[in-house]
């Protein structure tokens, strides 16, 4: 095979791959500086985001073994004490760890503990803040909004838990309680004197409740009304 003779021409002409080599160092010594600094800016995000994370972890770490601590006692201690006692912790517990997880779920216990013992004003604080906090899609946040409107009838507040109750059937596993939650709004109309959309609740509440005792009940209360 013939060597291929290179011309004088080509000898001549640049060499592509040697300047693009000398305008990449180029480059490199003119940017150097703000290479520099934007590396550093990406480790530091980084450390940062991982230190984060880290502080998160321990933290619900901490308030997840104070949680289990405080339901594990309520299950031992004696029922005329155990509601005061797990409410004295589900409250330690939102102080020291108010943005974990563990927390939240504490102020929807709370909520319930306090209603429990008929303390309408504390009860109402508590599902306040924790449906503030809740997720939309939590089946949670309907038992609490459920939780609410209660607490505030308790008060004879029925303006105020009818609008709890409507939010709560909105929410998206209000389905999973409609029976109940459609059931409670009628009561509240008939407790607000409006016989009209208390009828059409009730019929509502009979129409997707699948107990035949409560249908029973309902159609009683229907013919009551009637």
């Amino acid at each position: 095979m013939t060597a291929q003779k290179v011309t004088k021409k080509e000898l001549q002409e640049p060499d592509f791959l040697h300047e693009w080599l000398e305008k990449t160092v180029a480059y490199a010594r003119q940017y150097r500086k703000a290479l520099y600094v934007s590396s550093i800016s990406v480790l530091v995000v980084a450390l940062v985001a991982a230190g984060w994370f880290l502080f998160r972890m321990n933290l619900e770490g901490k308030a997840q073994g104070l949680y289990q601590k405080t339901y594990n006692n309520y299950l031992k201690a004696q029922p005329l004490v155990r509601d005061g006692e797990a409410i004295k912790g589900y409250q330690e517990l939102v102080k020291a760890y108010p943005s974990s997880r563990a927390a939240h779920i504490a102020l929807y216990r709370m909520g319930n503990l306090f209603f429990q013992a008929q303390n309408y004003d504390e009860a109402i604080r508590s599902y306040e803040k924790f449906i503030e906090q809740a997720s939309p899609e939590g089946e949670l946040v309907t038992l609490a909004l459920s939780g609410l409107a209660l607490s505030k009838e308790a008060k004879k507040d029925y303006s105020g838990a009818l609008a709890s109750l409507e939010r709560a059937l909105k929410t998206k596993s209000g389905v999973l309680f409609e029976g109940i939650l459609l059931r409670d709004m009628a009561r509240m109309y008939e407790r607000l004197n409006d016989k009209k959309n208390a009828l059409e609740y009730y019929r509502r509440a009979v129409s997707v409740t699948k107990d035949p005792s409560i249908v029973i009940l309902l159609k009683r209360k229907i013919a009551t009304l009637s």
